[in-house]
């Protein structure tokens, strides 16, 4: 959405036309101010040669007074209990267009940028049809109360309406002591969008841009990073990024990590940010990572724009943040799968967030600032009131892993012969009266290892297949990942492995190679031979072991009625295995999968639109409206705004991940259990 600066009057009649859009919403935080507030910022004040300065909390937020766009600058003396507005960043190239701010305090000199120099910068210039867009930088030295220009990290070939724009900077020092500022850009050729990255050794002049986040597909649009280096524990000195993915992905959630903030992988999208359930966030991440008085490394912690459980339509709110231990995202890139996430509660709980039409206002882009102890956390995020897109701030307590939990872990058999599978129960137990353990946990014994197997009631039943442990004395280990409650744990036993013994039937399987939501060619057949006279029903059960990385919507698995499978002869008796998957279609959910609004459409936020200028998600609806003159035409084309790339509000589901995955078939009948694989290659 491209909206320049229009006539008072005109913004008059889109109040009028859209003023009842929006609902009121109660928040449980505190207002920063009345008036129209979005995509805020928030740092504390550490490296300040004044020592007296720091520890204040300064936020910016994009504001609208009089007409104008600017960033307003406020401070906090008393932890983030009450702010005040100190400052404003104002450039006369905002009324062409300002968005995505980005507020930071150097920890280090850059140049002769001195230690505890804030910088902010934004996106400027994106209603412009003569200039091209910038990331505009600018610099304070007396803690946001008056900002200069600085510099431009990185400025477009041309102007938006012709090749795209460069939206929602991001600043880190790397390694090498540079200053680093990531950014959107949808200039690439081939590209509808990825995450370039620059730096500067001075603060004004700045390198060639380089690929950070660049995906193969060209419909792809990874776009919002936020990189935060950890300061403590075994992972200190490592960056972790997260962003969100747009397009098929439909804006999924995803994190990487870089040992030195500049070299980053650019081709791998790293894992998805998600829970054991499976859950995960949408749009709009943000980041930090908080010292913690449960684990020595910290905790990374996330937020989304809203929290889903096992996809559309399953929208749980806009009220949660994800943590977890910084060592174990960094080694989950060792493994062959994601990791598992935890959750607590988020301070400012949005919890109406409308995912249906385009809404840019609730928790879009809520900053986390931790306490210097990590025992509380900050959040700003906004919602409405009314017709009005409000900021608000609250602190909340950090209650991720504070209570001790014991693992107890019981196998079937003391004894088990090396070719039979065996069960094991693991059970969580926590020390908090009526508050049960969730979260995940993971058998290992030797070389195997079961993966994060998520806990119900408490308890998980593992099965290791046949073969998996060395003869002998194996320990079987259960690792506890903890959660919002309870602080991760270990528990072991101990089991005999002894010879090959001979089962009842062996179990066969045929591969399946399928295209998403494929009805035919999509069953497995499953041959039961009986051994040596062996009669009796076998039930069947099935479960996807491996899959490829961060696939989405995994395959669904079912025999139907041809399980249990009866055998009273000597001739194989035959099951079929239906593999379900999803295919590839659209729906009208959010305008991020093709791009979306900044803001809502509706009342007060609409009439700050026509002076605020949206990423380019954003199309030039406005001019055109203007060009045909009717007041009608503008009413009825006020809603469908948003397409970048596309229908405003449109999102694509991308379908069943392509790739291998692999399906285990267990039978079971009475102590015999016989267990084999399939390959499934969706296609």
């Amino acid at each position: 959405m491209k909206i320049s600066s229009m006539k008072i009057s005109l913004l008059t009649l889109l109040v009028l036309l859209l003023g009842s859009a929006c609902a009121m919403n109660a928040q449980p935080g505190t207002a920063l101010s009345s008036n129209a507030a979005m995509y805020a910022r928030v740092v504390r004040l550490s490296h300040n040669a004044n020592a007296s300065n720091n520890g204040q909390i300064i936020a910016s937020v994009t504001a609208f007074p009089n007409g104008n766009a600017e960033e307003d600058i406020y401070a906090s003396k008393d932890g983030g209990a009450t702010f005040t507005q100190v400052g404003a960043v104002q450039d006369p190239d905002f009324a062409g267009g300002l968005c995505c701010g980005e507020l930071y305090e150097l920890p280090s000199a850059v140049g002769q940028l001195a230690p505890g120099t804030l910088l902010w910068a934004g996106s400027v210039g994106q209603t412009s049809t003569s200039k091209p867009m910038q990331i505009k930088v600018y610099q304070s030295t007396n803690q946001g109360a008056t900002w200069t220009y600085l510099s431009n990290a990185a400025t477009a070939a041309s102007p938006d309406n012709v090749a795209g724009g460069l939206w929602e900077p991001n600043f880190t020092i790397a390694a090498d002591g540079s200053l680093v500022c990531f950014y959107s850009d949808e200039t690439v050729p081939n590209h509808s969008q990825l995450i370039q990255e620059v730096k500067t050794t001075n603060g004004i002049t700045w390198s060639a841009s380089s690929f950070a986040v660049a995906s193969g597909g060209p419909s792809d649009r990874p776009g919002m990073a936020e990189v935060t280096k950890v300061t403590g524990g075994a992972a200190s000195g490592e960056y972790f990024m997260t962003f969100e993915l747009c397009g098929p992905a439909n804006c999924t959630v995803f994190f990487k990590m870089s040992p030195d903030g500049w070299n980053w992988n650019f081709g791998n999208m790293g894992w998805r940010v998600q829970t054991a359930l499976p859950g995960w966030f949408q749009a709009t991440p943000t980041n930090t990572w908080a010292p913690s008085a449960t684990s020595p490394d910290g905790l990374l912690m996330v937020t989304g724009q809203t929290y889903w459980l096992n996809g559309p339509p399953g929208v749980v709110d806009g009220a949660t943040i994800f943590t977890l231990d910084p060592v174990t995202a960094l080694n989950s890139f060792s493994n062959t799968s994601p990791p598992n996430w935890n959750t607590m509660p988020a301070p400012v709980a949005v919890t109406d967030v409308d995912w249906s039409t385009p809404n840019s206002c609730q928790n879009y882009s809520s900053p986390l600032l931790p306490s210097a102890d990590g025992s509380t956390v900050l959040e700003f995020a906004s919602d409405y009131v009314g017709t009005t897109c409000t900021m608000f701030y609250a602190t909340g307590v950090n209650t991720t892993g504070t209570s001790t939990s014991s693992v107890t872990v019981t196998p079937a058999h003391s004894s088990t012969p090396v070719n039979l599978p065996l069960s094991v129960t693991v059970d969580v137990t926590g020390s908090v009266s009526g508050v049960q353990p969730n979260g995940t946990v993971t058998l290992t014994s030797g070389s195997y290892s079961s993966g994060p197997i998520a806990l119900s009631g408490g308890a998980a039943t593992i099965t290791i297949p046949g073969n998996a442990l060395a003869m002998g004395s194996a320990t079987l280990t259960a690792n506890y990942s903890g959660d919002n409650n309870y602080a991760s744990s270990n528990g072991n036993s101990t089991v005999t492995v002894t010879a090959s013994v001979a089962v009842g039937f062996n179990l066969s399987t045929t591969s399946v190679s399928i295209a998403p939501g494929a009805t035919t060619g999509n069953t497995s057949t499953i041959t039961l031979t009986p051994i040596n006279g062996f009669t009796g029903n076998v039930a069947l059960s099935a479960q996807i072991t491996q899959s490829p990385a961060g696939a989405l919507y995994l395959p669904t698995l079912s025999f139907g009625s041809t399980s249990p499978v009866s055998i009273t002869g000597i001739t194989p008796v035959n099951a079929t295995l239906t593999i379900s998957t999803v295919s590839a279609v659209s729906a009208a959910l959010h305008p991020e999968a093709n791009g979306g609004s900044l803001f809502a459409t509706g009342g007060a936020t609409l009439a700050c639109l026509l002076l605020f200028g949206l990423p380019a998600r954003r199309r030039n609806w406005l001019r055109n409206l203007l060009l045909l003159g009717s007041i009608t035409i503008l009413a009825g084309t006020l809603m469908g705004c948003a397409g970048k790339g596309g229908k405003a509000g449109v999102m694509n589901i991308a379908g069943t991940t392509p790739g291998s995955y692999t399906i285990q078939v267990t039978g079971v009948s009475g102590s015999d259990v016989v267990s084999n694989t399939l390959t499934l290659t969706v296609q």
